[in-house]
């Protein structure tokens, strides 16, 4: 039986070149796809893929927030993470969410397929430049925070209310307040603005 594959990215005309070319690199269905995280939150319990493919840079929810708030849910599928950046800082801050793959959108098509495989046979694969750009030291604190804390910190830094950020991870209001206490007590942080400095430093906010 094919893997079944779902897309998540915000650009129409990206997410519609990979429904095609994707399956061309390994035989598998597309379950389904979305253009943000929100969306992809709901749909994709319901479509219960066997893999990701996520682009790194979404409106509100990144993708490593993404994985991070699915793990978090207790909803285990592998993903392979997708990126423009050149970044490292900022490559180095979404290999933190874990995934299987990860891969540039400027890496040769063998590169893709090899993510791909890795994410379907249970392994792991980094492209050249990805695995380069990883090895940029992070925040220290960063490494100590739970999913949530970790996902509750990158809205924080977008401004986004807890009302929002309750309503788009499906939590209370309390539940996010929790979080970030838990997180900036972490951090060392006192305020907004001293956790936007170090979500600049990590690349959060390129």
């Amino acid at each position: 039986m094919k893997p079944k594959l779902f897309i998540v990215d915000d650009h129409l005309s990206i997410l519609r070149t990979l429904e095609c070319a994707l399956p061309l690199l390994l035989p598998c269905t597309i379950a389904g796809t979305c253009r943000s995280a929100a969306e992809a939150l709901r749909a994709i319990p319901l479509a219960a893929p066997d893999v990701l493919w996520v682009d790194v840079c979404l409106p509100g929810l990144d993708g490593p927030g993404l994985l991070r708030t699915l793990r978090a849910r207790d909803i285990t599928v592998r993903a392979v993470l997708f990126t423009g950046s050149t970044d490292p800082v900022q490559i180095r801050e979404a290999m933190a969410s874990s995934p299987a793959g990860f891969v540039s959108k400027t890496d040769d098509l063998s590169c893709w397929q090899k993510a791909l495989e890795a994410a379907v046979q249970g392994g792991t694969y980094f492209s050249p430049t990805i695995a380069e750009a990883s090895k940029q030291v992070q925040h220290e604190g960063l490494a100590t925070l739970t999913d949530p804390e970790h996902v509750v910190f990158s809205l924080v830094v977008k401004d986004l209310s807890k009302e929002q950020m309750a309503d788009m991870l499906g939590i209370s209001p309390h539940t996010v307040r929790h979080h970030r206490e838990r997180m900036m007590n972490k951090l060392g942080a006192h305020s907004v603005a001293e956790l936007c400095t170090i979500a600049s430093r990590v690349g959060m906010l390129a």
